[in-house]
């Protein structure tokens, strides 16, 4: 069974997100992305979406964390990718996934906007070069 999550852009903005569930089949100017719920079910997809929501819960609560590890936002990106095909897709998966953290573990408003803003990092391309070196894609 798949359901949409419609994440409205206009809120992203604000700082908190805006989401719901909603039948797949729906049509409006929201932006739609589609995450079957059997994902966390999935083995090899559990593994990465449970690491990627670790980053984001170490992130938020850690006082002095102010950027990804590699293999963190290889994780996130990984999760993102999977379920958004451009760039606003994915940061719209990144704000679930940050609001997922959070539900698991609380942290305070200036860390969640912290926190989403590294996502979106993560989303735009910023940690690319990061991860690739992660990778050992870059040599020197």
């Amino acid at each position: 069974m798949r359901f949409a999550l419609q994440y409205s852009i206009a809120s992203h903005n604000t700082g908190r997100s805006s989401f719901f569930f909603a039948p797949e089949m729906c049509y409006s100017k929201t932006l739609r992305i589609s995450i079957p719920l059997y994902f966390a079910y999935s083995d090899k997809s559990s593994k990465v979406f449970r690491r990627a929501i670790y980053a984001i819960i170490h992130f938020g609560t850690e006082q002095h964390e102010s950027i990804f590890a590699p293999s963190e936002a290889a994780d996130i990106k990984s999760v993102m990718q999977e379920y958004g095909e451009t760039t606003e897709q994915q940061k719209a998966v990144g704000a679930w996934l940050c609001d997922y953290a959070e539900s698991q573990q609380p942290f305070d408003e200036t860390k969640h906007r912290n926190t989403l803003n590294e996502v979106d990092d993560v989303a735009e391309g910023k940690y690319d070069w990061k991860i690739e070196r992660g990778r050992g894609g870059i040599s020197i």
